[in-house]
């Protein structure tokens, strides 16, 4: 059970740092004078490194063990954080990103599959919750950290990395104790795309489209909701910019303890339902310059977000072969992850060339057809039905 929660909070921490500098990118385009565009590509550092990061890293550790991978990764964190703390010009934050996103590539795939092996009674519906609650928990309590420390505590910018470098520290402690032989399969290391049974290439292909559209939705709260909220109020509090930016991944752990009795199929369509009234909501607030209905569009989001991404998960566990856990569990993250980069890119280029509101309403009809699309292939998909009855065991 120890081992288990170390695994559960090094996966918590290390998701904590990587979404901190959400409501501190305005305070960083002010001090070091870089462009909205600058700031869109310093956003897009991050899931550029981490896409390749899991494919190299989900491989390697299921040919060395888990451990021989996570802990230079968090180590990898640590870096990117200090880095972070003592910034002194645009170059440092395309590092630190850079960092944090090789970071999260190495250790995020491992660490789930690392969850799944290691809980006491083999109950994998329970592991897979633990790993979808860490990682949305994580990424909505960054910016909340952020936010705080940047208007109430002293060196602004700093101290949340430094907090998050200690607690990175304690995290890769914890994991010390971890088998060496964990997830070992003694297989030569090679790079290539993680193999799923027949059967089962289409509910994992769908959890992967599922998985991409959500984090799709939600990365568009955390990069540019902040700056809209400021648009439409004229608010420049940098606790309530962490706040619009974290609610979506804060509501969505709160949902996922509460969705436990439903199946992993089930969980992903009814999630993308959600989302896609959130994408609606988002739609109409802009007209309305309704700050109230940006926060009801987080709040079904977060819910939509919190479902869709747990049946994601519980999906690859169920259909992960043992000796290829760690890839195939990447290679979801990898999904999830071009989610996160492609649209935040694009909302970020669009808005600088009309603006913040129409950058944002154009998303909002995009997110809102595509997660109907995936939700509609889900209904149908008649392979995927085994899913809602299964057994929390994954395949192999």
């Amino acid at each position: 059970m120890r081992i288990f929660r170390n695994c559960a909070f090094a996966l918590f921490v290390l998701i904590v740092g990587t979404n901190l500098p959400s409501p501190l990118y305005a305070v960083y385009a002010h001090s070091f004078g870089f462009s909205p565009v600058v700031l869109t590509l310093i956003f897009a550092t991050y899931p550029a490194v981490l896409v390749p990061s899991l494919l190299l890293a989900g491989s390697a550790a299921d040919a060395w063990g888990y451990r021989r991978v996570l802990l230079p990764g968090l180590a990898t964190a640590v870096a990117g954080a200090l880095v972070f703390a003592y910034a002194e010009g645009m170059g440092w934050l395309f590092l630190a990103r850079a960092l944090q996103g090789a970071a999260a590539g190495m250790s995020s795939g491992a660490l789930t599959a690392a969850l799944a092996r290691t809980e006491p009674r083999g109950n994998g519906r329970r592991a897979s919750m633990a790993a979808s609650i860490a990682t949305t928990a994580g990424g909505g309590f960054g910016p909340v950290l952020a936010g705080a420390c940047a208007a109430w505590l002293p060196a602004p910018t700093r101290l949340c990395y430094l907090l998050s470098a200690g607690a990175l520290i304690v995290a890769a402690t914890g994991l010390l104790g971890l088998p060496a032989s964990l997830g070992r399969t003694g297989r030569p290391w090679r790079v290539s795309l993680p193999r799923v049974p027949g059967a089962a290439r289409v509910p994992f292909g769908l959890a992967c489209a599922t998985g991409c559209t959500g984090w799709a939705v939600t990365a568009v709260f955390l990069s540019m909701v902040p700056s809209y909220l400021r648009s439409l109020t004229g608010d420049r509090n940098l606790f309530l910019a962490g706040f619009a930016a974290g609610l979506v991944l804060l509501v969505a752990a709160a949902v996922q303890p509460l969705t436990t009795g439903i199946g992993a199929r089930s969980q992903q369509r009814s999630g993308l339902l959600v989302l896609t009234a959130g994408a609606a909501v988002l739609l109409i607030a802009g007209p309305a310059r309704s700050p109230a209905l940006v926060i009801a569009a987080a709040v079904l989001v977060g819910v939509g977000q919190g479902l869709s991404f747990m049946g994601a998960v519980r999906a690859a566990n169920l259909v992960a072969p043992a000796e290829s856990r760690a890839a195939v569990v990447s290679t979801l993250y990898m999904a999830s992850y071009v989610g996160v980069g492609v649209p935040a890119v694009g909302v970020g280029l669009l808005s600088t060339l009309t603006s913040t509101t129409t950058a944002v309403a154009v998303f909002a009809v995009v997110a809102l057809l595509v997660a109907l699309a995936v939700a509609a292939m889900h209904a149908r998909s008649r392979s995927e039905r085994w899913l809602d009855v299964a057994h929390e065991q994954p395949v192999g």
